[in-house]
Parts: C-alpha cells; sequence; structure tokens
C-alpha cells in the first residue's frame, strides 16, 4: 500500500459537500446520465453526507422525480 497521498503535501484532501452544496450537484449529477437510488447512496456517503441527512436528499429527489 502506498503512503503517497500522506507525505505528498500538492496532494488535495478528499471534498466534503454541505447538504445545500450536496442538493444542487446531485441535481446535475442525476440530470446528466440516469442514476439509480443506490449510485446516489455512493456518491453522497463519499461525499460526507450519511444516515438520515442522506436519506432526506434523496428522498426529496424522488419527489423532484429525478428517480424513482
Amino acid at each position: 500500500m502506498s503512503g503517497w497521498g500522506k507525505n505528498n503535501p500538492d496532494h488535495a484532501p478528499k471534498k466534503y459537500w454541505s447538504l445545500e452544496e450536496a442538493k444542487g450537484k446531485l441535481e446535475t449529477y442525476c440530470a446528466y446520465q440516469e442514476r439509480s437510488q443506490w449510485e446516489v447512496r455512493r456518491k453522497l456517503y463519499q461525499k460526507g453526507i450519511k444516515g438520515d441527512a442522506a436519506e432526506e436528499l434523496i428522498s426529496e429527489m424522488i419527489s423532484s422525480d429525478f428517480f424513482e
């Protein structure tokens, strides 16, 4: 396993989304290509949004017909 990410000062850490930012980014993510709920959950998890907050965003997107 490489330690490159730890010791490279030019390597930017992962950027996490705020809830407000996530909604806009997910709309773009889903509008670009049809996505499943699983793909959206995975994306949210990668960006630091988990649990009830993720489920609420997904529920809002279902209400807005971004996916079923």
